[in-house]
């Protein structure tokens, strides 16, 4: 054989890249969040040489990778709008042999519909009795957490609100 001063250098590679989300904390689920846009950014990083980041996301929609658009993939970030409900988006990194980094994810859910709040009311208009207003809330999404009232002889909006109740109570102010 000749020896024509060529030579093959192999370097094989076996070692997966690794990716952080900085933007918030790794594996974590957020609970209700009240807006539906979110920015993930985070770092990403490879001993040989990184290709690229992917996305996946769980829930009501896409379910297969897609790549981040990146100019550098060591620093990525990623703007999605959610739908109202679950949503997990998972990220992982891709290096030139095709290793794989392990997902990292952020778990939420969506939920950007306020209450509805109806009353019935026993007296309307000037009175001398007893004023009872019956508040019935209705909420789809997160649930309700805790509801405050304040009676006020003023028309505009209470500071405070220092009493709580339950949906469908009977709230009463003597007089």
């Amino acid at each position: 054989r000749r020896n024509d001063g060529y030579h093959v250098v192999r370097t094989e590679d076996n070692t997966a890249p690794t990716i952080d989300i900085t933007s918030h904390q790794d594996n974590i689920d957020l609970g209700y969040i009240d807006y539906n846009t979110l920015t993930f950014e985070g770092t990403a990083s490879d001993a040989v040489d990184l290709v690229k980041v992917v996305g996946n996301s769980d829930g009501q929609w896409e379910t297969s990778d897609f790549n981040i658009n990146t100019s550098s993939p060591e620093n990525w970030s990623y703007t999605k709008t959610f739908p109202e409900g679950y949503s997990k988006m998972k990220f992982r990194s891709k290096d030139i042999a095709g290793n794989y980094s392990p997902y990292k994810y952020v778990e939420f859910k969506v939920d950007t519909i306020k209450p509805e709040i109806s009353f019935d009311i026993t007296e309307q208009g000037w009175t001398s009795g007893d004023i009872t207003v019956t508040p019935s809330i209705l909420e789809e999404g997160s649930g309700i957490d805790t509801l405050y009232y304040k009676w006020t002889q003023n028309s505009s909006l209470p500071s405070s609100f220092n009493n709580t109740f339950n949906n469908g109570d009977e709230i009463t102010q003597s007089n």
